[in-house]
C-alpha cells in the first residue's frame, strides 16, 4: 500500500522499518496491475520471509471488477506471490472498510473478506511451509477502524478510505507481531 511513505512515514521508520521491510505498493493499484508487476518483475530474488498482501479496495472503487471479480484477483495475486516466494508466509489483509457510514460497497467488502478467510483455510489444509507452518495467514485488521455505529472516525480515514497516521499506528501495532 502507497502512503507509508506519506501519512505513515512516522509509523513505517518506528515499527517496520526495522524489519528490513520492502514497500512495493502503489496508489490507486487494482489486482491486475500487481499481476501484471509480478509477471514483469518476479519477487523470486528477493528471499523474503513474510509477505504483506492489501489489494482489491481500488477493483471496487474504480467500477472495474464486482465482487466475484475482485476476489478472484486477490486470490490470483496470492497464489503467484505464493510462488514466487516459496519460503515466506503470505499475510493476506483482508479488505478495509470504505464510505463513512454503512453502505453498498462494504457489503461487497465484507462478501469478499468472508470468501478469503475460507480461502486461506483451505489453502493451510494442503499447503504448509518450514516444517508446518500455515502458507498464509488473514488478519480481519479493518474491522478496527468501524465503529459501533458502523462509522469510520475522520481520526483514522479522513476521506473514509485512507489511513491518518493514527490508522497508520493501529496497522502497524496489528500486523508486526504476526512477521
Amino acid at each position: 500500500t502507497q502512503a507509508w511513505e506519506g501519512p505513515g512515514a512516522a509509523t513505517w521508520k518506528k515499527h517496520i522499518a526495522p524489519l528490513g521491510a520492502l514497500n512495493l505498493g502503489n496508489s490507486g493499484d487494482r489486482t491486475e496491475n500487481v499481476l501484471w508487476r509480478l509477471q514483469e518483475a518476479p519477487l523470486d530474488r528477493l528471499e523474503a520471509k513474510h509477505v504483506v498482501l492489501l489489494i482489491g479496495t481500488n477493483n471496487l472503487g474504480h467500477g472495474t471488477s464486482d465482487a466475484a471479480e475482485t476476489l478472484a484477483g486477490v486470490t490470483k495475486v496470492s497464489e503467484v506471490l505464493a510462488t514466487q516466494c516459496p519460503d515466506a508466509t503470505t499475510h493476506i489483509l483482508e479488505i478495509f472498510p470504505r464510505g463513512e457510514r454503512i453502505n453498498p460497497m462494504r457489503g461487497d467488502i465484507c462478501q469478499i473478506n468472508q470468501a478469503l478467510r475460507s480461502f486461506v483455510a483451505t489453502r493451510n489444509a494442503t499447503a504448509t511451509r518450514n516444517g508446518g507452518a500455515p502458507r498464509y495467514t488473514i488478519d480481519a485488521l479493518g474491522d478496527r477502524f468501524v465503529g459501533p455505529d458502523g462509522s469510520i472516525p475522520k481520526e483514522l480515514m479522513p476521506d473514509f478510505l485512507h489511513l491518518t497516521p493514527t490508522g497508520y499506528e493501529m496497522w502497524a501495532e496489528a500486523i508486526v507481531p504476526a512477521v
